[in-house]
């Protein structure tokens, strides 16, 4: 196979500028030097400066003797903001032209943040991108095949949290890193993706309250504490998941206003890895911790 780590970033032409070019560097992923043939950087799309914000996924499924590469963006368009792609498969026999894909999201309002990952599983492309009229986590997908001829089709219109039954192999959202990170995997545990929303409390119906969140011991084997300081008053639920999304624990939660510590026992829980999470009206955390016996 031909091994290649791609890195794409956006260039401005002056400090400030809003919008600039896409370009695109391959590197060998043992050494990060240059491939030698073909070398980069590569430009991505047309020379105007009217895009940012790239992502980038590539595949070298059985079946290829080539790297598909996979870029998507945000576009100006008219003074809103839409997400488009473009495709490369011949990224080591020749060198890279980047047709232009159909459109990944449009429509009223911006489409912001996207970013792409590669599903191995269904040979398929799947990107997540905010989307700002309905505030929510968009996710689109395209199979490998239909990338240059078919728009990336809804698969989800907003992401619902990790407690809510969804067919095999959905995405679902695992946790929320410093307010503003989504972490999604599929059911199966093989992929996952991540992108950024504006107004996360808004995606997730909840305004957090929360600060000073530890979780502790960890490892654990008989019990997990979780302390923190809350701003309001709550009736919250606990819920703990195993890393294939399955909820084997959950109870209510009263939170104070001020210092709160709130217990878990793990009982029969197998050793392993899990998600603990704290959801209410004024409440969203969720925290990953290990039990050991």
């Amino acid at each position: 196979g031909f091994g290649r780590l791609g890195v794409v970033w956006d260039e401005f032409t002056n400090f400030g500028d809003s919008w600039g070019n896409i370009m695109l560097q391959c590197v060998y992923p043992d050494d990060a030097t240059d491939p030698g043939t073909y070398t980069g950087a590569h430009l991505v799309g047309l020379s105007t400066p009217t895009y940012r914000n790239p992502s980038i996924a590539m595949s070298q499924n059985t079946t290829s003797n080539d790297i598909a590469t996979y870029i998507v963006y945000e576009r100006d368009n008219a003074g809103h903001v839409d997400i488009t792609s473009r495709m490369d498969d011949v990224l080591i026999m020749s060198a890279p032209t980047f047709a232009s894909a159909p459109n990944v999201g449009s429509g009223s309002g911006d489409q912001l943040d996207p970013n792409t990952m590669y599903h191995t599983a269904t040979d398929s492309f799947l990107t997540v991108y905010h989307d700002a009229a309905s505030n929510a986590l968009v996710l689109k997908g395209v199979s490998q095949a239909d990338v240059m001829t078919s728009n990336a089709q809804t698969i989800s219109a907003t992401f619902r949290d990790a407690s809510t039954a969804m067919g095999v192999a959905a995405p679902r959202v695992a946790g929320i890193e410093s307010g503003k990170q989504f972490i999604a995997w599929t059911d199966n545990g093989t992929t996952y993706i991540d992108a950024q929303a504006a107004s996360p409390a808004a995606v997730q119906n909840t305004s957090v309250s929360i600060s000073q969140v530890q979780l502790f011991p960890n490892p654990a084997s008989e019990k997990v504490h979780l302390r923190f300081e809350a701003e309001n008053k709550d009736e919250a639920t606990i819920t703990v998941a195993d890393m294939t999304g399955k909820i084997v624990y959950t109870a209510p939660a009263n939170i104070d206003k001020g210092s709160n510590l709130l217990s878990v026992a793990l009982g029969t829980l197998a050793p392993g890895n899990y998600a603990l999470r704290l959801s209410g009206a004024h409440t969203n955390t969720s925290l990953l911790f290990t039990v050991t016996k």
